[in-house]
């Protein structure tokens, strides 16, 4: 593959999250001697992403037999008002989870629905004749829902291919990320035959199939041999291409296109970490630093560690703290420990008594150099390779 950037969704960037839905009770209702209430699941959010809590289950009091109704509902009929062509195609969407796993391979958002059959939008791949079968299918009225071909989890050098709504017409496009923004192709059917699109219900559904050898902007991508991360996205859509996505996710593991195993999705914890320390850091720590150096010169006078004043400590610890908001500039991992390490040495070797130097150096130089290479370490493998290693245990 002839593919060197990163691609997927913008690294920082989270999923839109819905308005949490409070408990409501509904009215009891009586059939008979039959009193029954039941309560509404509750969607909450926490710091591994969303998860659900249900009510406590429902209570039933009767003094007759009663037969709960099936959850399972019977498929959808076609509509009768449809060409034949169309109602193929209903018949299609209505049965696009049939077989994951088995005859094609499906992937969509919120992780996991492919089993309970629920996507809000989804995508599914299989070999064909000509190349490879994609189906697309997404909840939107309007705007597009796009499915990408990526060689990790960030974004930048995908193969996007979208289904878009505008003006009440359905089309399927090519597009490409180039880098953090994305271009519709010039032929924008590029590598797609045998197109079908159908928007009913409040969902579109589109279907192609797409040549297993492309190359886009001298990237080339070889679906019969190449391995992918595979990504989903839906926002608005304008006539000079796809705009800044509401809902997205990406894989975490890569796949061959003829192979159909269920992929897990990229974990949001690593991000949301360094979201939760940059606020503790500019929040809390820079602004205690910067209170200490101000107004507590005077004070712990008698309470010296290594013969330093103990502000000294609290401002060098909180300014210190700041930078770890280089990443968000650009700035590589390693200049955020490096610093770290200059200042907390600079603060104890340069400051410390002269009978204690040489303990002084051999201790700090031994402890922040050891900090430092783990941190770097850690930052350098990545999340895939420390699960890999069994370090990463609190998630599954």
């Amino acid at each position: 593959s002839g593919r060197t950037s990163p691609v997927g969704p913008s690294e920082g960037e989270g999923v839109t999250e819905e308005e949490e839905t409070g408990a409501v009770e509904d009215p009891p209702e009586k059939v008979g001697t039959t009193e029954r209430t039941t309560k509404r699941t509750r969607q909450k959010f926490g710091l591994l992403g969303r998860f659900r809590t249900t009510a406590a289950p429902a209570t039933t009091t009767t003094t007759t037999t009663t037969t709960e109704p099936s959850t399972t509902h019977a498929p959808r009929e076609p509509s009768q008002d449809l060409p034949p062509e169309e109602q193929n195609m209903e018949r299609d969407l209505t049965n696009i989870y049939d077989d994951c796993e088995k005859a094609k391979g499906c992937f969509g958002f919120p992780a996991g629905c492919e089993g309970k059959n629920n996507c809000d939008m989804m995508m599914t791949y299989s070999k064909a004749s000509s190349g490879y079968k994609f189906e697309i299918m997404g909840t939107i009225n309007s705007g597009y829902v796009a499915a990408a071909l990526s060689d990790d989890e960030k974004m930048g050098s995908d193969s996007v291919m979208a289904c878009r709504v505008l003006n009440g017409e359905v089309d399927v496009l090519m597009a490409y990320n180039n880098g953090k923004s994305n271009e519709l192709l010039a032929k924008s059917k590029y590598g797609l035959s045998d197109i079908k699109t159908l928007q009913v219900d409040g969902k579109v559904y589109c279907t192609f199939i797409r040549q297993a050898l492309t190359e886009i902007t001298a990237v080339t991508f070889d679906l019969d041999t190449d391995t992918f991360h595979l990504m989903l996205a839906t926002g608005p859509a304008g006539e000079s291409g796809l705009r800044y996505h509401d809902n997205r996710i990406a894989s975490f593991g890569s796949s061959s296109l003829d192979k159909f195993d269920s992929l897990g999705v990229s974990s949001e914890i690593f991000k949301t970490l360094h979201a939760c320390f940059m606020i503790g850091a500019w929040i809390c720590a820079a602004s205690c630093g910067i209170i200490f150096a101000r107004y507590y010169k005077t004070t712990w006078l008698r309470h010296r560690c290594c013969n330093i004043d103990q502000w000294f400590h609290c401002s060098n610890h909180g300014i210190t703290a700041i930078f770890f908001g280089f990443p968000l500039i650009g700035a590589p991992e390693w200049t955020t420990f490096m610093i770290i390490f200059i200042a907390f040495t600079a603060q104890f070797i340069l400051s410390s008594r002269v009978e204690l130097l040489v303990a002084i150096l051999a201790l700090y130089f031994f402890i922040n150099w050891l900090i430092t290479a783990i941190l770097i370490v850690i930052v350098a493998v990545g999340e895939e390779t420390l699960k890999d290693w069994g370090i990463i245990f609190w998630e599954e």
